[in-house]
């Protein structure tokens, strides 16, 4: 993105849709509530994905989860999930890697990208180069 690289005059600004306060849906009773939170997907490939590690990564409460299948499972324009995360991002990947179709699940990089260390070599490898260190 042009604002990412200075490319222009923009500023960068993304939201996700869980920043969005109204973006909720409450439950008849606690009861409701906590067989809801036992219900929670913990399969990628499921309906919904892994929404139990949806709400690890960003501290998303059962009434936003709650919201998150309603709108997956009644909204006909979005097709799914794939549909809800491109349009409903939860990061700016999100919002573009979707939309090119690409088959990486992007939960599931966000998992690995929060828990993933620092390089502990950077090089930059050319072609016909070779290390004479044997490294």
């Amino acid at each position: 993105m042009g604002s990412e690289q200075g490319d222009n005059d923009f500023d960068r600004l993304f939201l996700a849709w869980f920043e969005d306060t109204t973006y909720q849906i409450g439950f008849d009773s606690d009861e409701v509530k906590e067989q809801f939170g036992r219900s929670l997907q913990q399969d990628t490939n499921g309906r919904y994905g892994n929404e139990a590690l949806l709400q690890e990564l960003h501290g998303l409460s059962l009434e936003q989860l709650n919201w998150r299948r309603y709108k997956i499972r009644n909204d006909a324009a979005l097709e799914g999930l794939s549909g809800f995360q491109r349009e409903y991002p939860s990061t700016p990947e999100d919002a573009f890697r979707n939309a090119t179709g690409k088959y990486v699940n992007s939960t599931i990089m966000d998992f690995h990208k929060s828990r993933s260390k620092p390089p502990v070599f950077i090089c930059d490898v050319r072609e016909n180069r070779r290390n004479t260190n044997g490294v």
